[in-house]
């Protein structure tokens, strides 16, 4: 068997793997039972909304690539709904790492590629945090937060504080190491905490797009973006079950998952995104069986193409496509 065969055969084998684990735990039989109770053509918007996610997080991805390095726009998409599938079914950080580890295999030089796909994670993280503290502030124009999420937006502030202004200090003060210099190469080279060194000053090589006002306004437009993308899909949901809650109730409940599933360990979510959009349909004034109703409907459309996509496309493109390093 070829080697991109193999590599192949296990990303498909772990992306199956995640998916009968995750989706093994959904009640599919209530899960049937209430999006019969919507309408079709709503609900299948809400799908493509939430579809339309990856297509906007590969434009962002790319963006976030640094400068010289080349990525097809079909073939960022490839990455993150691969991605999207095993963040949103596996293990906390298991997509961060996947998305590190397949950028490394298409961009980059042998030297820099993995700093490479780590510094497009982290500002993925950047952008994401900065958009959900944007969310929250869009709430209070609507509603006073309850406590948790008074708390949550707090957190939130500090951490994305923290990462922001150590991501924007390695960007502005740290160079990249420079193997060509003689005091500095070979020894960089001779201790682990010397090659971590390097890593990591590469890592701060490649955040070209804290350099660049108009890339990070980009890359944070387009994570705006895909809240939007998600908040039109669970406006969708809503007007499926002949539900209106405003744009304020709606941008509560976005807010509520959006926070309870950062800290959640649980497989693609379940049981904490339901918890969390039933409380905030509740604190909304909606009767308990519709909220229930409401939760399960949301989290249904939002999971299929979250987790399907990447699955599908790793079935369909098969080891040639892997053979290529993704173009």
């Amino acid at each position: 068997m070829s080697r991109s065969r193999l590599l192949w055969l296990l990303g498909w084998a772990a992306a199956t793997a995640i998916g009968v684990v995750a989706f093994s735990r959904v009640r599919w039989g209530e899960v049937a039972s209430v999006l019969a109770g919507g309408a079709p053509g709503w609900l299948a918007v809400a799908a493509l909304l939430n579809l339309s996610i990856l297509g906007l997080w590969a434009t962002q991805w790319r963006l976030f690539l640094p400068r010289g390095a080349v990525l097809s726009l079909r073939s960022m998409f490839e990455v993150v709904a691969v991605v999207s599938t095993v963040a949103n079914g596996g293990p906390p950080l298991t997509g961060h790492a996947t998305g590190a580890h397949l950028l490394a295999g298409r961009v980059g030089t042998a030297g820099s590629r993995y700093a490479q796909g780590v510094a497009v994670v982290a500002l993925d993280q950047l952008a994401e945090g900065l958009a959900k503290v944007l969310l929250l502030v869009a709430v209070l124009a609507f509603t006073p937060l309850p406590p948790a999420l008074e708390g949550a937006l707090t957190t939130l502030l500090v951490a994305v504080g923290v990462l922001g202004a150590g991501l924007l200090w390695a960007a502005h003060r740290v160079t990249a190491p420079s193997p060509a210099d003689p005091a500095e190469g070979p020894v960089l080279a001779a201790t682990g905490a010397g090659r971590v060194t390097a890593f990591l000053r590469n890592v701060a090589a490649s955040l070209d797009a804290l350099r660049d006002p108009r890339m990070a306004v980009g890359g944070l437009a387009l994570a705006l973006a895909m809240k939007a993308a998600e908040l039109g899909g669970i406006w969708a949901v809503q007007r499926g079950f002949g539900v209106d809650l405003g744009l304020g109730g709606s941008l509560l409940v976005l807010a509520s998952v959006s926070l309870a599933t950062m800290v959640s360990v649980a497989p693609a979510n379940l049981g904490v995104y339901e918890a969390s959009a039933f409380a905030a349909y509740r604190l909304a004034g909606v009767d308990p069986e519709m909220a229930t109703a409401l939760a399960l409907a949301q989290h249904a459309v939002y999971l299929l193409p979250a987790t399907g996509t990447g699955w599908l496309l790793l079935t369909l493109t098969g080891p040639a496509r892997t053979a290529e390093g993704g173009d």
